[in-house]
Order: C-alpha cells, then structure tokens, then sequence
C-alpha cells in the first residue's frame, strides 16, 4: 500500500499535465484503483485526463437515470398493457425532473402514458427520424448518446447531441412537418419512445403532460438560442472551453470530428485547439 502511495506522489510531482500537487495526487490515485469517473468542481484543471470528469450534480444525474433504464420486465400473468413498476419509475423520473418533486401523478395518467410510451432498445448507427421525412416518435434517453445533423454540400453539420436524460427529436416532426435533420444513435442505447402524436391528443386533457411539453419545448429554445450565440459571439479557443466548462462529457463520448462540425470549425483546428489547451 504505501509503494502505490508513493508511486502516486511521485506522477503528481513529476507529471507536466498538472500543475498543482493536489490535483495529480487524487487524479492519479483514481488512476491506481481503477476508477472509471473522477467526480470534482474544477473541471477545467482535468483537461489532460484519460478518463471522464464530472460534477457531482452530472454524476448523480447519470446515475439516477442508469438505476431508472433496467429492461423492462412484465412477469408471467400481467397483462402486457399494465405498466411495469419499472416503467412508472421512469415517467416519475422525467415528469419531475421537469416539473419539480411535488407534481401530482394519478394512476389514471399512468395508464394513459403506458398507452403512449414503450422502451425500446436502438444499435449504435441506425437513424430513427431522416431529413425530409415524418416520424411520430421522440425518444427520451436512458442510456446512450444520439447527435442531430443535416447535410450541407455533402458535409454533415452536427446540430446537436443528446445523452442520458435528454430529449431526441426533431421539433419539426413535433409540429407536424418533414424533418429538416437526421436523428442517429452514436451508440447502442435504451430509451423511452414517445408517440407524439397521442401525447398532443394528450395534452389536451392533461395539463401535466401539457406542462411537460411546454417545458421540453421552452429548453429546446433555450439550447438552440444558446448554441447560435456561443458560435457567433466566440472565436474557436473560447467555443472549446465553454464546451469543456458546460458539457465535459462530450469529450470523452463524441468522436472528434462530430465534435468538430458542432464547435462550427475543421477538426484539424479542433485537434490544435485541444493540444493548445493541454499545454
């Protein structure tokens, strides 16, 4: 035990990717005991690290919505139209991480959402909405990654990325209309698929599925606003670093290239930056 400690101190001392003890110190020791995360408020100190950083609030975000996304299981004798006691969890979890932990959920409602929600499991490579068609399904994430692109010249411009506890769809598909992106899963990942279509139908009679929707629909307005003044407001160093402060994630979870076409640069001008940013 005191060799490994030891062997820990001196990476922390003699390592150039950290400048401050106290950072290599633990950073190396979660190393040693084989950790897969390392959980701390300062992010932009672990840039160089070969594993995923996070925030405590990600971690226990992550973590809630892994217990939430077990396969569900109907047993023998239960009709298959009951909900799984696994899948009321589930609705629970996105009905109050939007609405707050005192929202009201009948067991009338949880019927009528079983009628519209199914989990299904969705391989890494398949397109679930193609621009310039319709699809009725939005796909809430358990587990797994998904990005947003269009076509530009043959090139694909990556709108946007969505992980565990976000929303997959397109909001013109929402609206009723053809898509103007594609939806693919980077990914083998399970979800909860959402009819939209009975979820508007929905909507009408239920305002707690009627304030979901509007709350899903205010954060979508929200992202897009924000992106648009991140890559218009920012030169390329800064976009990196926002990125590195707001979604950490991404870094270890995206390939580099995605990453790129959403930062709005070439992915040469991304490997440069990233380098820059280690030194």
């Amino acid at each position: 035990m005191a060799r490994k400690f030891c062997s820990q101190i001196s990476f922390s001392i003699n390592r150039w990717s950290f400048k401050d003890f106290e950072d290599g110190l633990p950073y190396y020791t979660t190393l040693e005991n084989e950790a897969d995360i390392r959980i701390t408020r300062n992010l932009k100190d672990f840039k160089s690290s070969k594993i995923p950083v996070m925030t405590a609030r990600q971690y226990l975000k992550r973590q809630i919505l892994r217990i939430s996304c077990a396969v569900r299981q109907v047993p023998s004798g239960v009709p298959s139209h009951a909900p799984s006691k696994n899948q009321k969890s589930i609705m629970i979890d996105l009905v109050r991480q939007y609405l707050g932990e005192d929202v009201e959920i009948t067991p009338e409602l949880y019927q009528k959402w079983n009628d519209l929600c199914d989990e299904v499991h969705i391989k890494k490579g398949q397109k679930v909405v193609r621009a310039g068609s319709y699809s009725k399904y939005a796909y809430w994430i358990l587990k797994g990654a998904a990005r947003s692109y269009y076509l530009k010249d043959s090139v694909e411009i990556v709108n946007w990325f969505a992980l565990e506890g976000e929303m997959a769809v397109s909001m013109d598909n929402y609206m009723g209309r053809e898509s103007k992106e594609t939806i693919l899963f980077m990914e083998d990942s399970q979800c909860m698929r959402l009819d939209m279509e009975k979820s508007r139908l929905l909507e009408k009679t239920e305002i707690v599925v009627a304030n979901l929707a509007i709350k899903l629909l205010e954060e979508y307005i929200d992202f897009i606003d924000t992106h648009a003044r991140n890559l218009a407001d920012r030169e390329g160093m800064e976009r990196y670093v926002h990125l590195m402060e707001n979604n950490p994630e991404y870094i270890h979870r995206i390939p580099i290239t995605h990453l790129a076409s959403y930062l709005g640069m070439s992915r040469e001008n991304l490997s440069r930056l990233r380098k820059k940013y280690s030194m």
